[in-house]
């Protein structure tokens, strides 16, 4: 079997080997997120729906989400127009993805989202 290695700044690919991962943080960018705004995701894992939920809204106006499969394809995007964002999640496989929020073109938190059938 052959194995090849690639590494760069960003980090290590070993194409040939399967290598399972965990992301263990969640992206917060404090350069655009206030002290006194949390943003939540719940529950997690998912079955039929999520609940996005930011505690002072208004101060990320104009902010956007996307939810996203491992491999960055875009499965769904939309407005945060309310401290309380639901996502029907029912009809997604079984899998890992991503939901990330912006504003203003700029990352301001990132989850990973599990999506269970129970």
């Amino acid at each position: 079997m052959s194995y090849e290695t690639y590494n760069g700044s960003n980090g290590n690919l070993n194409q040939g080997v399967q290598q399972p991962f965990e992301i263990f943080v969640t992206l917060i960018n404090p350069e655009f997120l206030s002290d006194l705004t949390t943003i939540t995701l719940l529950p997690n894992p998912a079955v039929n729906t999520v609940v996005l939920s930011v505690s002072d809204w208004n101060t990320i106006e104009g902010a956007l989400y996307n939810l996203t499969d491992i491999t960055g394809k875009i499965i769904e995007k939309g407005n945060i127009n309310s401290k309380d964002t639901s996502l029907d999640v029912s009809k997604l496989p079984e899998a890992c993805y991503f939901l990330n929020v912006f504003q203003n073109n700029k990352a301001l938190k990132s989850f990973k989202l599990l999506k269970k059938t129970f």
